[in-house]
């Protein structure tokens, strides 16, 4: 899915964002080399993104 319509797809969904870990995915990589370093768009993946379900 084109990173453009995540946001869309995500609220559809009802989730939530609460929270953005900067640097994560770094630490992440140590554990789990195959996380790649960019998106299939190009931009970098550095940062988790944090949700939670609404109620």
């Amino acid at each position: 899915m084109p990173s453009a319509t995540r946001p869309v797809e995500v609220r559809r969904v009802g989730l939530r964002l609460v929270a953005v870990h900067r640097g994560a995915v770094a630490s992440a990589r140590l554990r789990k080399p195959a996380i790649p370093l960019r998106d299939e768009n190009g931009v970098a993946i550095e940062d988790a993104l944090e949700f939670e379900r609404g109620i």
